[in-house]
C-alpha cells in the first residue's frame, strides 16, 4: 500500500501532441498518470507502437485505459483491438493498464503482465445495495490492483464506499474505490486515508473524466490531500 495518498492526474486530451504536453506539466501535482486513450482523435489503436511517442518520455509512472462506450468510453474502439493495444502497451510501454473486469477473459487469453494489471468495474447509475457481492466478483479476478467505481446518490452511498475500502484493507488488497456524483466528492478527498491505492484528478475544469472529480492542485492545495491521514477529523 502507499505510504501517503496518492494523486493520479487523468489525461483526456484529444491529440497526442496535446497529450504528451499535459503529461509534462504533472510533475509536482501528481504522482501517476492516467492516460485516457479513448479521448484521442489522432493515434492508431490498432498498433501497440503507438504507445511509444507518448510514453518515451514519461514523467511519472502511467496507467493507460481505453474504456468501453458502456463504461464510459469517449468513442468507439473494437474490442480486441483496444483490450490488445492495453494487454501489450503495459508490457512494452506503460507501467499498468485499467481493464474492465466484463472484457478479462479476453485480456487473460493474450496474457497480460498481471503485476501491471488494473481490473475495474463501474456503475454510472447507481451504488449497488450488494457491493461486497461486487467486491467479491472483481476481486476473484487475479490483477495487481482492483477498482470500483459507482454512483453516490446519498451520502450513505459514499459511507459504502469506505467501507468497502476497509474490508480491502482487512484482507490485504490493493483497492481503488470512490463515488461519482456531487455526493461522493468525499470519497475522492478522503478516500485514499481510508485505502484507496489512489484518486483521481483533472489537469484543469473542463478537462474532468468523471463527474464530481476535481482538479489535482484542487486535491492537493485546496484540500491538502497529501497531509490527510485516517486521524485526520472532519468539522
Amino acid at each position: 500500500m502507499p505510504d501517503r495518498p496518492q494523486v493520479c492526474a487523468v489525461i483526456t486530451e484529444e491529440t497526442v501532441k496535446a497529450a504528451r504536453a499535459a503529461m509534462k506539466r504533472t510533475p509536482g501535482i501528481a504522482d501517476l498518470i492516467e492516460l485516457r486513450l479513448d479521448y484521442l482523435r489522432d493515434f492508431d489503436f490498432s498498433n501497440p507502437n503507438s504507445l511509444r511517442v507518448l510514453l518515451e518520455e514519461k514523467p511519472l509512472p502511467v496507467i493507460i485505459t481505453c474504456r468501453a462506450i458502456s463504461e464510459g468510453g469517449a468513442q468507439h474502439v473494437n474490442e480486441q483491438i483496444r483490450v490488445r493495444l492495453l494487454v501489450e502497451g503495459a508490457k512494452r510501454f506503460a507501467d499498468y493498464c485499467d481493464i474492465e473486469a466484463a472484457s478479462y477473459a479476453d485480456a487473460v487469453s493474450l496474457s497480460p503482465d498481471l503485476s501491471r494489471l488494473i481490473v475495474s468495474y463501474h456503475n454510472f447509475d447507481e451504488t449497488p445495495d450488494d457491493l461486497n457481492a461486487v467486491y467479491d466478483r472483481v476481486t476473484s479476478l487475479p490483477a495487481a490492483i482492483h477498482k470500483i467505481v459507482t454512483k453516490a446518490r446519498t451520502i450513505t452511498n459514499s459511507l459504502a464506499i469506505f467501507k468497502l475500502l476497509q474490508r480491502a484493507r482487512d484482507d490485504a488488497k490493493p483497492l481503488i474505490a470512490m463515488s461519482m456524483g456531487q455526493a461522493g466528492i468525499i470519497t475522492r478527498v478522503l478516500g485514499p486515508c481510508h485505502g484507496s491505492f489512489l484518486t483521481y484528478g483533472s489537469m484543469r475544469r473542463g478537462k474532468e473524466s468523471a463527474a464530481g472529480q476535481m482538479t489535482c492542485e484542487e486535491l492537493i492545495n485546496k484540500y491538502r490531500i497529501r497531509q490527510l491521514s485516517r486521524e485526520t477529523s472532519i468539522t
